[in-house]
């Protein structure tokens, strides 16, 4: 297999298995900038949120989190090569470390302004209250959709919301 291609199918698998960790991580630290009212859904243990919302609410915004890290593994490891490749040229030996680096620098500083915004849609998808009680009493579920995301955060805040 190519390097970039295993890299992708490894970041997936990682993505899918860890995914509930990350999860109750991104809830805790979205819970830490909001008012203590405003944050209690986010504080909630890992057994409460199985019991409200369901066990595969634990998997919540994974399409989100799967394009972003594996469209970030493509790029990172594609521009790596590609760079490391372009500046190797014809010598058969291998680069010093500093510059290998320095090229390692640049491509994550690339992957990560090209999928900045889908990381924030991601970490406001996962933050979202599941479920919310109506007036009338019932517990309604509102599952949040990506392009609704991305959506209500360019309205809220422009383009600076998105970086």
């Amino acid at each position: 297999r190519d390097p970039v291609e295993a890299a992708v199918i490894a970041r997936a698998v990682q993505v899918i298995v860890l995914h509930p960790i990350h999860f109750v991580k991104v809830c805790r630290q979205s819970g830490i900038l909001l008012s203590p009212g405003a944050s209690g859904h986010l504080e909630r243990s890992v057994l409460d949120i199985r019991n409200s919302d369901g066990f595969w609410s634990m998997w919540r915004a994974m399409p989100a989190t799967l394009g972003r890290d594996l469209v970030t593994a493509a790029v990172f490891w594609q521009s790596y090569r590609q760079a490391s490749n372009f500046l190797k040229g014809d010598d058969e030996g291998a680069l010093p470390a500093t510059t290998l680096a320095g090229v390692a620098c640049l491509s994550g500083i690339a992957s990560t302004v090209l999928t900045q915004p889908a990381d924030v849609v991601k970490t406001r998808m996962q933050a979202h209250q599941l479920m919310v009680s109506g007036e009338d009493g019932y517990r309604k579920v509102k599952v949040v959709r990506y392009f609704e995301t991305l959506a209500a955060t360019y309205k809220a805040a422009g383009l600076r919301g998105l970086w």
